[in-house]
């Protein structure tokens, strides 16, 4: 899964920054969006949720695996978060763009293995753990944004 929230930026050792950032920092900077496509998919999962589903399993009373996949269990477009953003920021532009005038560039052919949704069965049965709904976590995101970065 691809982790996205509060304190996620580029750094020197880490000069990438996943679709939900970018979307969430472009829309609140009055910015047009111009992806490659609105197809490109992928599992994102805000980091307070994976915070919280680190904390479930360390609380567990059991485990029954070594191994836990901790995700959103969804995947999600990028159409998909251009329009939660948009209902933030009602006024946002979105245009699809091609080649190197995008500002959002993912393959579209990238539609499963860790680009798809991972399966958070496991930790859903040994945990209380559940991920927030994708346009809540991402809506809370923006929030944080707007009330620590500018």
């Amino acid at each position: 899964a691809s982790v996205y929230g509060p304190m996620d930026r580029a750094t020197e050792s880490r000069n990438f920054r996943h679709v939900p950032n970018r979307v969430a920092h472009m829309a609140l900077a009055g910015e047009t969006i111009r992806p490659n496509s609105l197809e490109p998919v992928g599992d994102y999962v805000a980091s307070t949720d994976v915070a919280a589903a680190i904390l479930a399993l360390i609380d567990a009373q059991h485990l029954n695996y070594r191994h836990y996949n901790i995700g959103s269990g969804s995947s999600q477009t990028i159409g998909e978060i251009i329009d939660w953003a948009r209902e933030r920021v009602p006024g946002l532009k979105a245009e699809v763009t091609p080649g190197e005038d995008a500002n959002i560039v993912q393959d579209v052919t990238l539609k499963g293995g860790m680009w798809g949704a991972y399966d958070i069965a496991r930790i859903m049965r040994d945990t209380e753990w559940r991920p927030r709904p994708g346009k809540e976590a991402f809506h809370a995101y923006m929030d944080w944004i707007a009330a620590n970065e500018n």
